[in-house]
């Protein structure tokens, strides 16, 4: 209706394509489907840029872009509200082919900003995908006077810099009056294509590139369910849910429904470890009060029929208040310790790893392959909580190892920390690029090999200070770059003890083997005559027993540990004090 507007000069040229879109009825294996899915993935959040967000999105879902048009929903597309690509760019067939959009520009209403720009994006879009250029030309820049040498092979647009926002109908450029209300333009009053571009996109939908010639064929339109006359069955809906996968004990989580493909009559939770493990509503308000890792499972159905879905391993519930007290090492030389109190969440792909493959001291590290990751994927691990009542300067220290590929490498680390459950959490660290980088770049996969290619970072942890159960956490997201190693975590109060680095270097406290199954010695080198105490702690902090106290002279030092004196397995904390400075290590006891 609106076409009634357009500037009385460009009315005789409105040209209709006559194409009509039609949601499917039958995905690519014959189900049943109205034609929508619903996926919640840290992908479709958004990259840093066209190109590289692109795989990740599509690697979510993809149907055959010869039979579909696949049209993506997203939160963020950056430098962009939309985008798609013109016939050829893809092979007909590729998971790449079809439309982005940014859901504040989708369509014109619900959360769609609702103005002409937003509700006009997809027909700009689709513009696109039917081999339509930009009004001014080729680029994505309206505005340039060099667009005027420039054209989009269309004869009867006329020539134009390209107009930006607003919506002067008046415009003209390059010599003529613009067709401001042109839907391949940027203007804010799109209304229109015009015969010369109806007849660029018949072209494009009878051509075989990218296999748009196949969409509408007589058998796809019978393969898709869109013939005329088919009457499509009520489908069985598909579970999908999201949910905050973190919790201190006794809090609460919100489970969000957001299954998909045909209307839910009854829902079914199962959620193993809370206080209560059944729900039938939508979206549940839950209480974990038991810490530990739970499973979660989704049953959804209605007259057609029921599906589910299971998660295992999926909630994670924290002590509150944290029985674990300073200081905490997390030295990763134990992968039973680092399984059972590192909690890793990830994105698809790549996700950190205990490896043997690096390390600053002992054996092994945390690692994440970031040179195997496309850009925008986020993947973060998370400490237990830790109690730091009565701490007044509690600090994070940890040794890093990351190299870039380039010099374009935007690899990034970020540090955040919670002493609320994960409610708010305060950035306390972030560092990317060159800023992030421990050595000189890597071209190839990047494995440290020495000690010099490691960095010490020292963080205060002030914003938790006092809290019951500190959360800390460590978020990657790739950029472009090389893999990121990290070792010796320690949280500390500086107030309370020194720790000297430089002389936990120097005294170089070892434990072999470890862990300890039968007579482990501990070995430490003094540089100079100094008092010492060494003792067993354990996790929490307590003392068990004292191992070595007094005077001792320059030179190495070593004290044979016997299993028998422990009397349950687990792991242990070793505690030297060197002339009032500690060094701890943790032992694992079989």
């Amino acid at each position: 209706a609106d076409t009634a507007e357009v500037k009385l000069e460009f009315r005789d040229i409105i040209g209709n394509p006559n194409v009509e879109f039609r949601l499917a009825k039958l995905d690519p294996d014959g189900n049943c489907t109205d034609g929508i899915t619903r996926h919640y993935s840290l992908s479709t959040l958004g990259g840093t840029d066209i190109a590289s967000n692109d795989p990740l999105v599509k690697a979510v879902v993809s149907w055959d872009s010869r039979k579909y048009l696949n049209i993506y929903v997203v939160k963020n597309v950056v430098n962009a509200g939309a985008y798609a690509y013109l016939p050829g760019t893809w092979p007909a067939g590729s998971n790449r082919d079809g439309i982005v959009c940014r859901y504040t520009q989708f369509g014109g209403i619900g959360p769609s900003s609702g103005g002409n720009l937003a509700a006009r994006t997809l027909t700009h879009e689709t513009g696109h995908y039917m081999n339509l250029r930009h009004v001014w030309g080729s680029t994505n820049t309206p505005g340039l006077a060099s667009n005027c040498s420039d054209d989009d092979g269309v004869d009867d647009t006329p020539n134009t810099i390209g107009n930006q926002f607003g919506c002067n109908k008046d415009a003209v450029s390059c010599g003529t009056l613009n067709n401001v209300e042109n839907y391949m333009d940027y203007a804010e009053c799109e209304r229109m294509f015009t015969f010369g571009q109806v007849d660029r996109m018949d072209a494009a939908m009878n051509s075989t590139a990218s296999g748009r010639n196949g969409l509408w064929a007589p058998s796809n339109l019978v393969a898709t369910g869109v013939n005329d006359g088919y009457v499509a069955d009520v489908c069985i809906p598909k579970p999908e849910f999201n949910v905050v996968r973190v919790v201190c004990a006794g809090s609460s989580l919100t489970f969000k429904d957001n299954s998909w493909n045909a209307p839910v009559d009854e829902w079914t939770w199962t959620l193993e470890g809370a206080d209560t493990t059944v729900y039938h509503v939508q979206n549940p308000v839950v209480v974990y009060s038991t810490p530990g890792t739970y499973r979660v499972k989704l049953k959804v159905a209605n007259a057609s029929g029921a599906d589910s879905v299971v998660m295992d391993d999926y909630i994670t519930v924290f002590e509150n208040p944290s029985s674990k007290v300073l200081p905490y090492i997390q030295d990763f030389s134990s992968k039973t310790d680092v399984d059972n109190n590192v909690f890793v969440f990830s994105d698809q792909g790549p996700k950190w790893e205990y490896t043997t493959a690096a390390s600053y001291s002992d054996t092994a590290s945390f690692s994440l392959r970031l040179y195997n990751m496309a850009v925008g994927m986020e993947d973060a691990f998370m400490l237990p909580t830790l109690n730091l009542t009565g701490y007044e300067t509690p600090t994070l220290r940890f040794k890093l190892a990351y190299a870039r590929r380039t010099t374009a490498s935007s690899d990034q680390l970020k540090i955040d920390v919670s002493r609320n459950c994960g409610v708010i959490y305060t950035a306390r660290y972030t560092k990317s690029g060159a800023q992030l980088a421990t050595t000189s770049n890597v071209v190839n996969n990047f494995v440290p090999t020495n000690a010099s290619q490691w960095r010490e970072e020292t963080i205060s942890l002030s914003s938790v200070k006092n809290a019951e159960a500190a959360f800390i956490r460590f978020t990657v997201t790739s950029g472009s770059g090389n893999n990121i190693y990290i070792d010796d975590i320690e949280v500390y109060d500086a107030a309370a003890v020194g720790i000297d680095r430089n002389l936990a270097e120097q005294i170089n406290l070892a434990v072999y083997p470890n862990p300890v199954q039968d007579i482990s010695t501990f070995r430490f080198t003094l540089r100079k005559p100094s008092a010492v105490k060494m003792s067993l702690l354990d996790i929490t902090g307590r003392e068990l027993s004292t191992l070595m106290e007094g005077n001792y002279a320059e030179g190495d030092q070593a004290y044979t540990f016997d299993r028998s004196s422990v009397e349950a397995p687990g792991m242990y904390l070793l505690h030297l004090t060197v002339d009032g400075y500690s060094v701890n290590k943790k032992v694992l006891i079989y």
